[in-house]
């Protein structure tokens, strides 16, 4: 069985808990079935360390422009000062891309805001974190 790719998007100031969590979810399945069914990985819009809210530094697998392998899952982690940011155009398409290519995309927390830009959630009814709802 080949393992199916979880990959999950961070932009700079991401929230740790965001990458953290959902990795150990995906880890903690592999290893009590025993085996590799999830295969977790991290992109970011550089190859660059990934600095968190709180300071640590993450190293990606890949960049978001790389050639990637087939997703099976896409996710786009938060950050604290998710509800403000604006990426450019590229990274958008980029984005949409990897979402339509995937077998399923979402979010995580505030995460919402990132995958909105991309116009994939026009008319649909989302989530995020409570003190962000406005």
């Amino acid at each position: 069985m080949t393992a199916k790719t979880v990959a999950l998007f961070a932009l700079p100031q991401v929230q740790l808990l965001d990458i953290a969590g959902p990795i150990d979810v995906f880890s903690e399945a592999n290893r009590q079935i025993g085996q590799e069914i999830y295969k977790p990985i991290l992109i970011a819009a550089t190859a660059e360390p990934l600095k968190t809210s709180c300071g640590i530094k993450l190293l990606p697998d890949y960049c978001i422009y790389s050639d990637l392998d087939a997703i099976d899952t896409f996710l786009i982690a938060g950050s604290p000062f998710m509800a403000d940011v604006r990426v450019n155009k590229s990274l958008i398409e980029q984005l949409t891309k990897l979402c339509q290519s995937s077998k399923r995309y979402g979010s995580i927390c505030t995460g919402t805001f990132l995958l909105a830009q991309t116009g994939l959630l026009d008319g649909k009814h989302v989530t995020t974190h409570w003190a962000f709802i406005e």
